[in-house]
């Protein structure tokens, strides 16, 4: 009997992650035969949208680690983007070494697709788990401007508090001085943040595994 539930409305499917997977392996494993990857559905494919692409290190009873993150804020149509930045994420992130071949099956992916920004009122004032991040602020000695950002899980799944958080961030931006160097409560600061929240779809080599079987 055909089923009477609704269409999916999500952007962010499985099936883009498979896709993730099926793009790094064929890149690892044949250095861009692509011929093996099977192209997702797109809702909406000339739709813009901001999106990340993460790969996590999956460990079995701990949280996820951290292997590689990036993606653009800039909106463009989901089917150009996701190849690029599957590929982008696990051997372009500088805070990791690239993901090799022989590691894919430590690995999961999670594809997320990001909301308009919102302005924060103060550096504290946006919810764990809920939103991102994006911090601008001006280093202390250089006077460059830098920026980072976090999605709404990465705290969540580090343990991070939102001060850690911020710290974090400031790290990631490119300034390995203390948050309080940045900004302190109650006082004139530079630093301002940016939350946004993302609809998320993630999956693991076995399931990748499974679903090409």
């Amino acid at each position: 009997m055909p089923s009477s539930d609704p269409p999916s409305t999500s952007v962010a499917l499985q099936e883009h992650v498979f896709y993730c997977f099926d793009v790094l392996h064929a890149y690892l494993s044949s250095r861009g035969d692509d011929s093996q990857t099977i192209s997702p559905r797109f809702p909406s494919p000339s739709e813009p949208y901001a999106i990340f692409v993460t790969w996590n290190t999956l460990r079995s009873g701990k949280e996820p680690r951290l292997r590689g993150c990036i993606g653009n804020f800039k909106p463009a149509p989901l089917a150009d983007q996701l190849a690029q930045y599957a590929i982008i994420s696990a051997t372009e992130d500088g805070r990791f070494t690239p993901v090799r071949l022989s590691k894919l099956p430590d690995l999961g992916c999670g594809i997320s697709i990001l909301t308009p920004f919102e302005a924060c009122k103060d550096p504290l004032d946006w919810e764990i788990g809920t939103h991102g991040i994006y911090i601008t602020f001006r280093h202390p000695h250089t006077k460059r401007t830098l920026t980072a950002t976090y999605l709404p899980q990465i705290a969540s799944e580090q343990g991070w508090s939102k001060i850690e958080t911020l710290q974090s961030a400031v790290h990631k931006a490119g300034f390995n001085g203390d948050l309080d160097q940045v900004w302190q409560p109650d006082q004139e600061s530079t630093l301002s943040v940016q939350r946004y929240r993302s609809e998320k779809a993630e999956a693991s080599w076995a399931e990748w595994q499974a679903a090409r079987a």
